[in-house]
């Protein structure tokens, strides 16, 4: 295997950890989205997305958020606060070989951080709905993502969905860091009953 696709694949392992929760979360925020065709499934006939992120999703319009990871697959959330704190940390400890550290802020499933989202904004109902791959590439292509980026996201989430991304994660067994997602959705809905 090339050094060049060993980076690619350590970087897919990371990034879920780093910056797609939070991101994510706040990417639907200001209104961004994908657009994702119908659900499969005896409710498939009844839902479909149009690209209008979790704006419309909190409004009533659509009431779940979808990718092809989700359901009761696990997440772990990080905030940037816990990431400061953990790079603060690891400065002071100069230590004098290369050190590998997970930060968290905390573990759950994807239907258990839309349903602390939902209760924050007045919609506990809000679920977090699995998309097959396929649907996500094509909803992603709908929304007019560039291919390699939509292709890219779509294996990032499969890998998230798979548990492979978590698996590091969960051998190191990283103490979590104080920021909940609970907090962060509190902030989040103050944000969202301004509009």
């Amino acid at each position: 295997m090339t050094k060049k696709k060993m980076d690619k694949r350590k970087m897919l392992l990371i990034l879920p950890f780093i910056i797609l929760p939070f991101l994510a979360l706040a990417f639907y925020a200001l209104g961004g989205g994908q657009q994702v065709v119908a659900v499969q499934g005896t409710a498939g006939k009844f839902l479909t997305l149009r690209y209008s992120g979790l704006w419309a999703l909190l409004t009533g319009k659509t009431g779940l958020l979808m990718g092809n990871y989700g359901g009761d697959d696990r997440i772990v959330f990080v905030s940037p606060k816990d990431i400061a704190d953990a790079v603060a940390e690891e400065l002071l400890l100069q230590p004098k070989e290369k050190t590998i550290r997970y930060v968290g802020s905390e573990e759950m499933t994807c239907n258990e951080a839309a349903r602390i989202i939902g209760s924050a904004v007045g919609k506990p109902w809000l679920k977090w709905a699995l998309l097959s791959d396929k649907e996500m590439l094509q909803g992603l292509k709908m929304a007019k993502v560039p291919e390699k980026l939509a292709e890219t996201l779509v294996e990032m989430q499969a890998a998230m969905h798979s548990g492979k991304t978590l698996e590091n994660f969960h051998q190191n067994n990283p103490k979590m860091g104080k920021v909940k997602l609970a907090d962060f959705a509190q902030e989040f809905a103050a944000v969202y009953h301004q509009k």
